[in-house]
């Protein structure tokens, strides 16, 4: 398995967590989201920490996908965050299952994409 490809799986793995996230019982949302709505003033501390997490959490999917020699990985990494955030709010409006199942495909689709690109394809290891 190549190093790129392992990254590939890696975010992938994330994908799955976060799908499988939205379809345990009671799921109402992304609680970041939530505070983020419910402090909406910039200078709170709630919304300060939302603004911390979710930096840290795209930096993270960024790092990731930097690793699989994505040449630009800000925007994939952007793409990820906001594919996340859709379903989050899917997951608690509408079927948990058929979110998390469009969310996985729009996981691998960016995956696939960037994938392609620096020549690591899923399974090729």
């Amino acid at each position: 398995m190549t190093g790129g490809f392992a990254r590939a799986q890696r975010l992938w793995e994330i994908g799955e967590q976060i799908a499988a996230s939205i379809r345990t019982p009671g799921f109402r949302g992304c609680a970041f989201l939530n505070a983020a709505a419910e402090y909406p003033d910039a200078g709170h501390p709630v919304h300060e920490a939302v603004l911390a997490h979710r930096a840290w959490f795209l930096k993270a999917v960024t790092d990731l996908i930097a690793q699989t020699h994505e040449t630009a990985p800000e925007g994939a990494g952007r793409h990820f965050v906001m594919l996340r955030d859709g379903v989050m709010a899917a997951g608690c409006l509408g079927d948990p299952i058929e979110a998390g199942e469009t969310f996985l495909r729009g996981i691998n689709g960016l995956l696939r994409v960037h994938a392609i690109k620096e020549g690591v394809r899923p399974g090729a290891g």
